[in-house]
């Protein structure tokens, strides 16, 4: 609960939309964040055939989420993206839940700093079912995490492309 509370006052006390008139004002796509064993890519559309993509590494494992694997819920301390995947062999469900807030920029080469949290989960159960698993159901984690806000240059969706290759 501290970490919610710290993620509220983090954002009501910085400030993304600059000082200028409201025709100047570029909306931030790319977020670059990182904390404690979590770093992650996520890269909103900036045009009609273009969908979100995010690109995870969570204590050393890697995963890529398409846009279909992304839901998207509008909240009081900014978009949430969460995720969710299941692992077979080990029956356990995988949650991601990341807090974004909208970010404005006056130029396409402007980045801005802002802290966020990360939350992120993983439910266990069993071929018998949850009541047959020995140890924990659960186990949560959440991360305070300092991400960089731009606009998505060509030059970083092949970046993106290629670190794509690079995690399936």
């Amino acid at each position: 609960m501290r970490s919610l509370a710290f993620l509220v006052v983090t954002l009501l006390s910085h400030s993304f939309l600059p000082a200028a008139h409201a025709n100047e004002i570029i909306k931030a796509n790319q977020f670059t964040c990182k904390g404690e064993n979590f770093e992650s890519i996520l890269i909103l559309p900036t045009q009609e055939n273009e969908e979100i993509s995010l690109k995870t590494v969570i204590e050393g494992e890697a995963r890529t989420f398409a846009a279909q694997e992304i839901t998207v819920v509008d909240s009081a301390i900014g978009l949430l993206y969460y995720v969710e995947t299941t692992n077979i062999p080990s029956f356990a469900i995988f949650t991601l839940n990341l807090a974004i807030p909208a970010v404005h920029l006056i130029k396409n080469d402007e980045k801005t700093l802002f802290e966020t949290i990360a939350i992120y989960a993983t439910k266990y159960n069993s071929v018998e079912g949850p009541q047959k698993r020995v140890g924990p159901l659960r186990e949560s984690r959440a991360v305070n995490i300092d991400c960089e806000a731009s606009l998505t240059s060509r030059e970083s969706k092949t970046l993106f492309t290629l670190l794509d290759k690079l995690f399936r």
